[in-house]
């Protein structure tokens, strides 16, 4: 990390870095804090300080808090009229790149829907239903199922 604030940082001066990472090896000042200031000042570096806040304020609430009412954008997946089984819905919702990996991910226990774990790969989810997918810890998709 520290050689990514030497390299990136256009805020910090070598003596700012050299006291932070002192503070961050007596255990005053913890890493996350230490990278999630890195974070923040390359993200308005790109994207403004109020896209820099929004994106910390959605990190924090998901991965520190556990929380996930961050902002989803709704997204249609199309499906047939008798429905769709679980790993052809995380892969038509992006979470998953095949239905493979789908299926792997069933086996360990990573899939949710509505929050719930979801462990029958026959499992089907029909068209007219919102539902909340997650993928592992940090991978989400609002969606909508329409009949295609």
């Amino acid at each position: 990390m520290w050689r990514w604030y030497e390299l990136l940082s256009l805020e910090r001066s070598s003596a700012d870095i050299a006291r932070m990472r002192g503070e961050v090896a007596a255990g005053q000042l913890h890493p996350r804090d230490a990278k999630s200031g890195l974070a923040r000042e390359l993200a308005a570096r790109f994207h403004g300080a109020a896209a820099a806040d929004q994106a910390i304020a959605q990190w924090s609430a998901l991965v520190r808090e556990q929380r996930v009412d961050v902002d989803l954008p709704l997204q249609d997946v199309r499906v047939a009229s008798e429905g769709v089984r679980i790993a052809p819905l995380f892969v038509a919702a992006g979470l998953a790149s095949s239905n493979s990996e789908a299926t792997r991910k069933l086996a360990e226990r990573a899939l949710r829907v509505d929050g719930e774990v979801v462990e029958d790969r026959e499992r089907v989810f029909l068209p007219g239903a919102e539902h909340l997918l997650q993928l592992g810890k940090r991978a989400f998709a609002r969606v909508r199922l329409v009949a295609a």
